[in-house]
Formats: C-alpha cells, sequence, structure tokens
C-alpha cells in the first residue's frame, strides 16, 4: 500500500488526483508573486510569455509588456544588486530576453513609450554594473520607492489578471461535462 493519510493530512501526491493541473500551475505561479520570490521571476516570466504568445487577448498589450518587462526587469536588478553577478556576461541574457519580447510585439504594436522606457532600463543597468557608487545610492534611494511595494502590488494584480483570465479560458469541468 502507498503512503497513507498521516496526521490529517492527504500525501502531496494525492493532491494531484484532486485538484486539477491549472490550478495547482496556477497556486505555484501566484505564490511566486505574492512572496516575491525574484529568484523564480524568470521562469515565471518564460512561462507568462509563452502562454501569451498562443493566447495575447489573455492581457491588453500594456498589461502583456507591463508583466513581462515587470518580472524580467525584477530579475535583472537583482542580479545587479549582488557584485557577484551584476555583469555584463551574467546580465546580458535578460536584456536579449527583453528585447527580443519587445521586437515581437512591434510586430503586432509600436509604441514610443515602450521603446523609451526599455532604452531608459538598459541605461539604468548600464550605470548600474559599470558605476559601483551610483549603484548604491540606487539601492538606497531610488530602487526602494520606485521598484519597492507599489511595484510589487502592480506585478501583483497584472499576475492575478492573467491567471484569472487563464483559469476562465480553460475552466474545470463540472460532473456533468465531465460525464
Amino acid at each position: 500500500m502507498s503512503k497513507t493519510i498521516t496526521d490529517g493530512f492527504l500525501p502531496l501526491s494525492s493532491l494531484r488526483l484532486i485538484v486539477p493541473p491549472l490550478q495547482l500551475v496556477s497556486a505555484a505561479l501566484w505564490e511566486i508573486v505574492k512572496q516575491g520570490a525574484v529568484m523564480y521571476y524568470g521562469l515565471l516570466e518564460e512561462f507568462v510569455t509563452t502562454v501569451l504568445e498562443t493566447v495575447p487577448e489573455l492581457l491588453t498589450y500594456t498589461e502583456r509588456v507591463q508583466l513581462v518587462m515587470g518580472l524580467r526587469a525584477k530579475v535583472v536588478l537583482e542580479l545587479c544588486r549582488n557584485d557577484d553577478f551584476a555583469s555584463p556576461q551574467g546580465i546580458q541574457p535578460h536584456l536579449s530576453r527583453i528585447n527580443t519580447y519587445i521586437t515581437n510585439q512591434e510586430k503586432e504594436t509600436s509604441s514610443s513609450e515602450v521603446k523609451a522606457s526599455v532604452t531608459s532600463f538598459f541605461n539604468l543597468v548600464h550605470t548600474l554594473v559599470e558605476d559601483q557608487c551610483q549603484r548604491e545610492i540606487f539601492y538606497q534611494k531610488t530602487f526602494p520607492t520606485v521598484f519597492g511595494p507599489k511595484y510589487d502590488s502592480a506585478l501583483q494584480a497584472l499576475m492575478r489578471k492573467f491567471l484569472f483570465n487563464l483559469q476562465k479560458l480553460l475552466p474545470v469541468p463540472n460532473l456533468e461535462q465531465s460525464a
């Protein structure tokens, strides 16, 4: 016999039989954003991007760009914070990913505001990588206000909308529908 109920809890392996896979994935993604686990934002951004390439109408153009860039930007800024990772070689793949995403979005909709935002962000990252003094000032004064709780709340709101719309697109069938 496999694992039994212990201490009133079902084994984790049984959970997948009770909760549909999309809800499990959504819950895991939501926990990543809710807890601010930036180390997983890159994977989260890749998932979101893949889904949005298939079903772009889950979010508006602006929301798609804000969510994808917001997640990846937070990863880059966390890398820049650490001297061990604040190198052009460590950060370039993330910047390339942002650039590729924006280039692909431009085929759908061109926005000078988005281009200006990306250019500004790239310039900021270059400054953070090249100038230790500016980096310290940025993380002490600017980062907490610009990329702090309000930024995290905005990412959570966009992620919540994304997950809600994804759930609506792929609803869990009820008993009658399953039969």
